[in-house]
């Protein structure tokens, strides 16, 4: 009798240390999944912001080209100015052009830089799932500390 506990706890020695094995490779198999998920997250916004800043930089390539045309033109206008008048009416139709064409610009980056930000957002929320448990912190308590 004796000697069948012995092979019973021996068994339950090797089953467990099976199971523990087990365990160890799905909690590494986890591990690296998690591990795989996060370098996919990784390279995914990367590519967002490089392509984001790509688009940026293009916006701003262009807009560089239309304010030169802008001045040109208006420098072609200047040796036609007559009166004084007429200077202060072509400036107040440069600033207008340049201002629109700031707005433009303005208008079209800040499209892209939202497109990007809900991009990002649906990437982080693919990550971290609503379903994730939250983390609260505790309160601080303060009090004043006496010498």
């Amino acid at each position: 009798m004796h000697r069948k506990i012995i092979v019973d706890i021996g068994m339950l020695l090797c089953n467990n240390a099976i199971i523990v094995h087990r365990t160890k490779n799905k909690c590494l198999e986890i591990k690296m999944m998690e591990l795989e998920k996060s370098l996919k997250l990784g390279k995914d916004l990367y590519d967002l912001n490089s392509g984001t800043i790509n688009k940026l930089f293009t916006i701003d390539a262009e807009s560089i080209d239309t304010f030169m045309d802008v001045n040109k033109s208006f420098g072609d206008r200047m040796p036609n100015i007559k009166g004084f008048s007429e200077f202060v009416e072509m400036q107040q139709d440069y600033g207008k052009a340049l201002w629109d064409e700031s707005q433009s610009v303005m208008s079209a980056k800040s499209e892209i830089v939202q497109d990007a930000m809900e991009q990002a957002k649906t990437l982080m929320a693919d990550f971290y799932p609503p379903s994730a448990p939250t983390v609260k912190k505790a309160a601080k308590k303060t009090g004043s500390a006496t010498t």
